[in-house]
């Protein structure tokens, strides 16, 4: 039996009246996965948002920058694995905002240093308590058994970017 002839459940339950669909590879194939997974979890942490609406990747930028007053933009886009553009296009946005502001590195010229504006950090207190529902929410959903298991293998697979990995 091939890896695409397994019998594993499908990635998403077929609705009723639905034909039930023949994953061929993606059955068994740990991104794929990974994809869903981040979209459902985005969906329900979007959903708590509301008014606060900010992608969540912005909301871990605020974080980042929270806790790290004067963060320049490489260290931002190293603690949260985006490349240079993605992270000055999000930082704008966030300037724009009025959720941050950014100053001149006073020993780089070409760097700047990144802080929460009062607007930023307001938001982020509402946006803190919404994630720790968020949270909670997937905490259930995976159970206390598995949580260490997940994160270990996420882990893990986070480390294959930074060449850690044996294999």
């Amino acid at each position: 039996m091939t890896t695409s002839e397994q019998t594993d459940p499908a990635p998403r339950k077929a609705r009723e009246g639905d034909r039930e669909l023949n994953y061929g590879f993606l059955q068994n194939f740990v991104g794929h996965y990974l994809r869903l997974a981040y979209e459902a979890s985005y969906d329900d942490f979007a959903k708590r948002l509301g008014e606060d609406q900010l992608k969540p990747g912005y909301f871990s930028m605020l974080v980042i920058i929270r806790n790290n007053r004067g963060i320049t933009q490489r260290e931002l886009g190293e603690s949260i694995g985006r490349d240079k553009s993605s992270v000055a296009k999000a930082l704008r946005t966030l300037e724009d905002r009025g959720l941050i502001y950014r100053e001149r590195v006073e020993n780089d010229r070409r760097n700047y240093a990144s802080f929460l504006t009062d607007k930023g950090l307001e938001t982020y207190e509402r946006m803190e308590v919404k994630a720790q529902e968020h949270t909670k929410h997937l905490d259930a959903v995976i159970g206390p058994e598995r949580r260490d298991a997940v994160f270990g293998a996420l882990r893990d697979l986070i480390d294959l970017r930074h060449g850690s990995s044996d294999s």
